[in-house]
């Protein structure tokens, strides 16, 4: 099977350049969306400067909720993937987007100074180790409680195990977690796009054939059709994912 790259286009930002992805890479990016109940619709994955803008008005709440359901599935994922549990990951979504509406009125979008989304990396960033610092802070509590019940019980060999303060900490890879995370997304956003854009059948062989894998006699078999049928599927809707990465990509800031 020929592999594509997930993502590919030239330092130039040259539109005809192909862009291609790698099929494997697609099945994963549809399973990791299922975990993450992320079939839902993503008609605001788009950050643009009019959005920013609208977010200084705190009150706009229509654009506050796009904003959260745009990021909250990548937040948490990149905080996960930075080494928090579930709810201390939760937290750190909470407490960006709180960092972001106490920060955004001063935030200035000037591509030629940086974009919106290393502003967002870096408060990420910061609200993530915090994150790590409460975990130190609860850990050493718990050390001080269990040494005082030790010395009041006359034992002294069941005190937690020190925290590596080494372990605290937030990959220095973050930024490009960061891209990997958010190219599946629109990798998952395109296909979600194509699928309502095409005839049914053509999906459901295109699903068939590369996300599930299917051996050409079962498809053939199950689907009742034709091997020049599945390839002419598998054709039409691996150009319209392409069509739609294209018209996806360079619309972030």
């Amino acid at each position: 099977m020929k592999a594509w790259k997930v993502w590919e286009r030239g330092s130039g930002g040259d539109e005809n350049e192909e862009v291609r992805f790698e099929p494997k890479k697609l099945k994963a990016a549809v399973k990791a969306k299922e975990r993450r109940d992320a079939h839902k619709e993503r008609n605001s994955l788009r950050t643009r400067a009019s959005l920013i803008e609208r977010l200084k008005n705190l009150n706009d709440q229509e654009s506050w909720n796009r904003f959260f359901e745009t990021y909250r599935d990548l937040l948490y994922v990149i905080a996960q993937r930075a080494g928090l549990m579930g709810a201390e990951a939760e937290d750190a979504v909470q407490e960006t987007v709180i960092s972001v509406c106490k920060a955004i009125p001063d935030f200035h979008y000037d591509p030629q100074r940086g974009s919106f989304r290393g502003w967002l990396i870096k408060i990420t960033y910061w609200r993530i180790k915090d994150q790590f610092r409460k975990r130190l802070r609860a850990h050493e509590a718990m050390e001080v409680l269990q040494e005082e019940a030790c010395v009041e019980s006359g034992s002294g060999d069941d005190a937690t195990p020190a925290l590596d303060v080494a372990e605290v900490c937030v990959p220095a890879d973050l930024e490009e977690i960061w891209d990997a995370e958010w190219q599946a997304t629109l990798l998952t956003t395109a296909l979600a796009r194509v699928k309502r854009q095409i005839a049914p059948k053509n999906y459901q062989l295109f699903d068939a054939n590369v996300i599930r894998e299917w051996p050409m006699e079962k498809m053939k078999r199950v689907l009742n059709a034709s091997a020049p049928r599945i390839y002419l599927a598998k054709q039409r809707v691996t150009a319209a994912i392409r069509r739609e990465l294209r018209s996806l990509q360079g619309r972030y800031i």
